[in-house]
């Protein structure tokens, strides 16, 4: 049975144009991946969002650009509330 080019896929159709034209067609090679780095969705950016709205809040408007920084990774990519090491990071 053969399958078709839309039964494959689109990522697919570009991770095989990545791997296999790239020097026969650069152009193509160079927009197959830029689409591959596209997300699919909005989630990342809105999750973002949700961690600045929880981090900058009206008692917390003056806060540095490192500081607040600092919090929002540790909000989106720190560990769990319950983990953190507490006195460790107040001697870093």
């Amino acid at each position: 049975m053969t399958t078709t080019h839309s039964e494959l896929g689109y990522s697919y159709m570009l991770k095989t144009v990545v791997k296999s034209y790239g020097d026969v067609v650069p152009t193509l090679h160079q927009l197959a991946s830029i689409a591959l780095t596209l997300p699919i969705s909005t989630a990342d950016c809105e999750r973002g969002f949700s961690v600045v709205g929880r981090v900058k809040t009206k008692l917390r408007n003056r806060l540095s650009q490192k500081i607040l920084r600092c919090l929002l990774y540790l909000s989106a990519e720190g560990p769990a509330t319950q983990e953190f090491n507490y006195s460790k990071a107040a001697n870093v």
